[in-house]
């Protein structure tokens, strides 16, 4: 009896450590939410992206286009070559691959009107997605988009703020940021540089028009063929976009599908490979989307990518949007 008095106290202070850290963890996320945050470089040019997006999408008139993806459709969809290829006022809301598709699809609604069409171009992990938010998104929305964060429920909340590395809780606090100008980009802009990644690179559509041939040959030979034989669906990706389709019926939104640019690969002429691009044709017949292409329609050269196996350079990205603006057209055609 003795000897569990003497243990009890022990276990009190463990739990009390233990609930004092996570008063502190909320508490310093709360404060973090409140001023702002400090947005990493990789975040802070996003957010400059996707306010040039969003503005190019609400600039335009009558049913719109609107491109919906990761970096693929970023770099390798421009929406100015669909624009005349369809007859449809076009524009490019496709973010970066890391985003999150909960956090993408979210931020989308935000620019869509009754009566757009919502083109999906979604890289392949997009569909194998299990719900663990990438650190690029943690930074992003913790930085700048707390109201995204406030609506997510608690268990997603905790996903979150565990993933949230503790020295940028710790940077917060003393960041000058924070008792700086509501937008941190007009305290501190990203400055023009030769890179696609910066906000400058897009132009009034969204569509990225910066040349980027000089870089890809630098970095042709550290593309490897990613194993789609373990990928499965159903998964969180494909959740959420069951969820986009649902809304997109309740708002008079036209939803239809397109397979990405991606680099060919013998690895994926394999029957198991196959396997991937079947159960994604098969959920989107299931969900009622019309597909544009096939996955081989879309299946480019190494030397059309410049630093990863999904981003086209300019010249290909033309001659990837043409082609598929024609498929795109013909399904409209048909009343799809």
């Amino acid at each position: 009896m003795d000897s569990e008095r003497r243990e009890n106290p022990s276990l009190f202070l463990v739990v009390a450590l233990a609930t004092l850290a996570l008063l502190l963890l909320f508490t310093a996320l709360h404060a973090y939410l409140r001023l702002g945050g400090a947005p990493a470089v990789g975040s802070r040019w996003i957010k400059e992206m996707m306010l040039l997006k969003g503005r190019a999408a609400d600039s335009l008139t009558g049913n719109r286009l609107l491109v919906v993806g990761g970096s693929s459709a970023m770099f390798g969809v421009l929406a100015q070559t669909l624009g005349e290829e369809t007859g449809l006022p076009a524009a490019n809301l496709a973010l970066h691959n890391n985003i999150s598709p909960d956090y993408l699809f979210d931020w989308t609604k935000r620019h869509v009107r009754r009566g757009d069409t919502l083109l999906l171009a979604l890289e392949y992990n997009y569909y194998a997605y299990q719900g663990i938010p990438d650190m690029q998104t943690v930074d992003f929305v913790l930085s700048l988009d707390g109201g995204y964060f406030r609506k997510l429920p608690w268990p997603e909340r905790l996903v979150y703020s565990g993933a949230l590395a503790m020295d940028r809780l710790k940077g917060v606090m003393t960041s000058p940021l924070r008792r700086a100008a509501r937008d941190p980009f007009e305290v501190n802009p990203i400055p023009r540089g030769q890179t696609a990644y910066q906000p400058y690179s897009f132009n009034r559509l969204g569509d990225q028009t910066w040349d980027q041939i000089p870089l890809h040959t630098r970095h042709l030979a550290h593309f490897f063929a990613p194993d789609f034989s373990r990928a499965r669906l159903p998964s969180r990706g494909t959740e959420a976009i069951v969820e986009l389709a649902r809304w997109s019926r309740e708002n008079g939104v036209r939803l239809i599908a397109a397979y990405p640019p991606f680099m060919r690969f013998a690895l994926h002429d394999q029957p198991r490979q196959r396997r991937y691009f079947d159960a994604i044709d098969a959920f989107y017949k299931e969900l009622g989307i019309p597909l544009v292409g096939s996955p081989d329609d879309f299946r480019y050269p190494p030397e059309s990518f410049f630093d990863t196996d999904y981003h086209l350079h300019l010249p290909a990205a033309r001659d990837h949007s043409r082609k598929l603006g024609r498929l795109l057209k013909a399904r409209l055609d048909q009343g799809t």
